[in-house]
Order: structure tokens, then C-alpha cells, then sequence
């Protein structure tokens, strides 16, 4: 019982060693992805240029990618209600009480 509880331990032990230097290694070949291409000295044809302009321009795609819902102001929910003339908040089409002028 010993003996297989041993190796069970040692199993375990095995496989966690082997996620842990898996996970290491996408992490670094995962960094690779993001760096932009590298620029040659001179271009020598036209075609190696559209090359490389065109591996640029995937670069900036995935880089320059919006992401929503990461930034959080709470300031813009302000502006985005809605106010009457006077600049008062209003509350589902009515008046509501009154909060602020909003002077922006």
C-alpha cells in the first residue's frame, strides 16, 4: 500500500512539473507574437517592401484592437443621461430630483 501510494506521489509530482514547464514555455513563445516585424537595413525589391508593409499592418491590427470593457470612467455616465433644457437630470422622460446642473 505504501509502495502505491508512493507512486501515485510520484505521478503527480511528474505531471505537475510537466504543467508547470509547459505553461512556461507558451508564456515565452506567446511574447514572440507581439513584437512587430523586424525592419530591414534596405528593401532591394518592391515585392519585400509590400512584405513587409503588409506584415506591419497585421502587427498594428492585433496590437491597435479595441478592448471593451476595460476601462471603467465614471464620469462619462454623466454626460450620457439625459437633461432637459435647463440642464437638470432627467428620470425616464420626467424630472427628476434635482442632482447637479450639468454646466459640460
Amino acid at each position: 500500500m505504501v509502495m502505491k501510494i508512493r507512486g501515485i506521489m510520484q505521478t503527480s509530482s511528474l505531471l505537475f512539473v510537466l504543467l508547470v514547464a509547459l505553461l512556461s514555455v507558451c508564456t515565452v513563445l506567446g511574447n514572440d507574437s507581439l513584437l512587430p516585424p523586424s525592419r530591414p537595413s534596405s528593401f532591394r525589391s518592391p515585392g519585400q517592401l509590400r512584405q513587409y508593409l503588409k506584415a506591419l499592418n497585421d502587427y498594428y491590427a492585433i496590437v491597435g484592437r479595441p478592448r471593451f470593457g476595460k476601462r471603467n470612467n465614471d464620469f462619462s455616465s454623466l454626460n450620457d443621461q439625459e437633461t432637459d433644457s435647463d440642464g437638470f437630470l432627467l428620470n425616464g422622460g420626467e424630472k427628476a430630483d434635482v442632482i447637479a446642473p450639468q454646466w459640460w
